[in-house]
């Protein structure tokens, strides 16, 4: 992803922790900064961003009406179609690490919910015995 053409020159972007504008602040980035996105969180961007020795980072795609980034061109590469057994190796080895990743998002996840759920499961009985004395 570019900066798009409303993004002000003088501008920066602030790079987060997680998808929400609440998230811990990690850094700023400047106009022209080219974004690799390994993915995408609503209406953010998420990145890597060793530098600051966090594994994903991640920006506003938009910001009070301002498209900050939009897609840009994918650098060339002089690879044929197919690519070496060495070059399909890693392309494989990458995405097995992010489906991996991806596998570990979905068990904290999963937790999460079951967690709310039995939370939710006891304030229903704490409302119940409520009504019932009321009655």
């Amino acid at each position: 992803f570019v900066c798009s053409e409303s993004f002000p020159t003088e501008a920066t972007v602030a790079v987060r922790a997680a998808p929400s504008h609440q998230s811990e602040y990690l850094t700023c980035l400047p106009h022209g900064t080219e974004i690799y996105s390994t993915g995408r969180f609503g209406d953010f961007l998420r990145f890597h961003l060793p530098k600051e020795g966090t594994a994903e980072a991640y920006v506003p795609l938009m910001f009070r009406g301002l498209t900050l980034f939009v897609p840009g061109d994918l650098p060339s590469r002089n690879v044929s179609p197919s690519g070496s057994e060495a070059e399909q190796a890693q392309r494989l080895a990458q995405l097995e690490e992010r489906v991996s990743h991806q596998e570990t998002i979905i068990k904290a996840l999963q937790a999460e919910l079951s967690a709310l759920r039995a939370h939710m499961s006891a304030v229903a009985t704490a409302f119940g015995t409520l009504a019932s004395r009321s009655s």
